[in-house]
């Protein structure tokens, strides 16, 4: 090979080599994650210390609170239930002397006769011949109904009538008893069951003429205690339901406890419980931004020499302090593959001299 292609082949890589280690050099140092992974990881170290930070540091435990007297359960609780209306239930405190239990009902025909019975618990409850009449107990029915209050713990009750019970205008008491409450311990709890159940309901429709039941229209909803489920049965349409008196037991509400130095209750103040205080709570969104915020500003004054730095970063800016020019600067890069060119045009320049 002569001296001319040597020359020229071995400046052609001279030149492709410092633009290469140039162009590798400027590469380098703009990237965005120059240590990887690693380098990545310790810049969101400060972020995650911050976030750890105790954010109940601030609060004042305080001792449980006290209630400001009186029971957490009711003296009396009434349960009306029945094998045909709906049950209910109410509370009451030792104050009570009277509970009324109704059970409301309308249906889509009148009623032609009826029977049933109700059961309570006579120690706790009683039942006044004056305050329980047959037109108090059903208005519908009124002085057509029978009633028995002879039997102990027992109320005894029926009623017909070829010219019906009208139940189709509004709901209207089926059953209305007004109990007594007796003497009652205040520091003790009861709960008494009243109980009503129908043996006997058949419904029917007037005669326009007569103003007498239709033999065809009568049909049992009720029969010996048990509902009947006909499908004449399931034509008529029932709406029935069962209240008592209002309760008026309230649960004692709670007192904030006072303050021991200046004897003045804790306004405004809301101190987490005990329990509160022993779990961490994972701050929130807003929170976090609060405490990251903080501990970027506190970072800003510290000292220099309680700055802990990462071995990656501290390797980094100990070569990039050390260097004789620090490399990834464009203009620098610039100009070292300019010279390049020039010396290697001189040096061609040179060589095809002494060839030719």
């Amino acid at each position: 090979m002569s001296k001319k292609a040597i020359s020229l082949v071995l400046a052609i890589m001279l030149t492709v080599s410092m633009f290469t280690v140039t162009a590798l050099n400027v590469d380098a140092e703009v990237d965005e994650n120059p240590a990887g992974d690693n380098y990545q990881s310790y810049i969101s170290e400060p972020t995650t210390a911050a976030q750890t930070v105790d954010t109940t540091q601030s609060s004042e435990p305080t001792a449980p609170s006290q209630t400001s007297g009186g029971l957490q359960y009711p003296n009396l609780t009434v349960n009306a239930i029945s094998n045909y209306f709906p049950k209910a239930a109410a509370e009451y405190n030792a104050t009570t002397k009277e509970v009324t239990v109704t059970y409301w009902l309308k249906l889509t025909k009148d009623i032609l006769n009826t029977q049933w019975y109700i059961t309570y618990d006579s120690s706790i409850l009683s039942v006044s011949e004056k305050k329980n009449t047959p037109a108090s107990i059903c208005p519908s029915i009124g002085a057509n109904g029978a009633l028995n209050l002879s039997e102990k713990d027992r109320i005894e009750y029926n009623a017909t009538s070829l010219r019906l019970f009208d139940f189709t205008s509004q709901k209207v008491p089926f059953v209305k008893i007004v109990f007594d409450v007796k003497d009652l311990d205040e520091q003790s709890s009861v709960t008494t069951t009243v109980d009503l159940t129908v043996d006997v309901l058949k419904a029917s429709k007037v005669n326009s003429d007569t103003l007498l039941s239709i033999d065809e229209e009568e049909v049992p909803l009720v029969n010996n205690c048990e509902i009947v489920h006909s499908q004449q049965a399931s034509m008529v349409k029932v709406d029935d339901k069962t209240t008592l008196t209002n309760s008026n037991f309230v649960t004692p509400t709670t007192v904030e406890n006072t303050d021991k130095k200046s004897g003045t209750p804790d306004e405004g103040i809301s101190h987490p419980s005990t329990a509160d205080q022993s779990t961490p709570t994972e701050p929130t969104e807003s929170t976090t931004a609060n405490v990251v915020a903080d501990a970027t500003s506190a970072s800003a004054t510290q000292p220099e020499s309680t700055i802990t730095q990462n071995p990656v970063q501290r390797s980094l800016t100990t070569a990039q302090t050390d260097a004789v020019v620090n490399t990834g600067d464009t203009f620098l890069a610039a100009t070292f593959l300019l010279v390049l060119i020039v010396a290697t045009t001189v040096l061609f320049i040179m060589r095809k001299r002494e060839m030719f």
